[in-house]
């Protein structure tokens, strides 16, 4: 519930045509996250609401995406990967 500036967070780690692939999702509201450490979840599930938690200036999600251990720009990478 409470990570090192992100607040309420989640983050999920994929195995995707055999490349790790981490997404974070922070600053999400108190008490929103329906997700538990080592559940499975599936693509559109929802995983918590966005909100403002942790340091954040207003309400917005932080997306963060890594490939291989190293930081993707995550709008890029979701264009060319996303279904």
């Amino acid at each position: 519930e409470s990570g090192p500036g992100w607040g309420v967070y989640v983050k999920i780690a994929h195995n995707i045509g055999g490349t790790s692939v981490t997404s974070l999702y922070a600053h999400m509201d108190w008490g929103t996250r329906r997700v538990s450490v080592g559940e499975k979840v599936s693509a559109g599930q929802l995983i918590g609401q966005v909100g403002d938690t942790g340091r954040a200036n207003g309400t917005h999600l932080h997306l963060e995406i890594r490939v291989n251990g190293g930081y993707a720009n995550a709008e890029s990478w979701l264009q060319a990967n996303a279904g």
